[in-house]
């Protein structure tokens, strides 16, 4: 038979217990977060979607980003890099593609 934890062996466990909760509550938060823009994203009046990478190269495009630059959908991911326009550091709207 096991023995019996000490009550310093139970407080450190609590302890434990009590950060992976916080820790689990920060993520769900995160998650709910996340969802969030997402929905608002995808409810957003806009006639232009893309998914891009961190340099710009199309993921996932959306039949009006093709039509506006008059390209097949299939051929604008992976080969595609979008170049935006900025004013005061914010992109205001796309400028060209740039073939990757």
């Amino acid at each position: 038979m096991s023995e019996k934890p000490t009550y310093e062996e139970l407080e450190q466990r609590v302890r434990e217990l009590e950060l992976a909760e916080i820790g689990r509550e920060k993520k769900e938060k995160a998650l709910r977060e996340s969802e969030e823009i997402a929905r608002s994203l995808l409810n957003a009046p806009a006639n232009v979607i893309a998914l891009l990478d961190a340099r710009g190269i199309i993921l996932v495009a959306y039949e009006a980003l093709a039509e506006r630059f008059g390209r097949n959908v299939g051929k604008l991911t992976g080969n595609w890099r979008v170049i935006f326009r900025f004013e005061d550091s914010h992109a205001i709207d796309v400028n060209y593609l740039d073939y990757h």
